[in-house]
């Protein structure tokens, strides 16, 4: 999947949210984009033992277990730190 181009909505919204969290911190803070290609499941990974691994999740009622976004988040957050 290609990533798609901004729009200036989008960056008229990024604008305002960078503004609006630097006023509200006197900490350095810096923003980035993350490209639309990540925000998906990678196509090497095999969708139905994927998705039989996530209905164990939420039999097990693991919390977020049917949650791709969730998890793609968290593996962004942590290559963060």
């Amino acid at each position: 999947m290609s990533a798609q181009s901004t729009t200036a909505a989008d960056n008229h919204t990024d604008v305002l949210i960078s503004r609006r969290v630097s006023v509200l911190t006197d900490s350095p803070v810096e923003f980035g984009v993350i490209p639309k290609s990540h925000w998906f499941q990678p196509d090497w990974i095999d969708e139905q033992k994927a998705s039989k691994a996530r209905e164990r999740m939420v039999a097990a009622n693991v919390k977020y277990g049917d949650s791709v976004s969730y998890v793609l988040a968290v593996i962004w957050l942590i290559l963060l730190f």
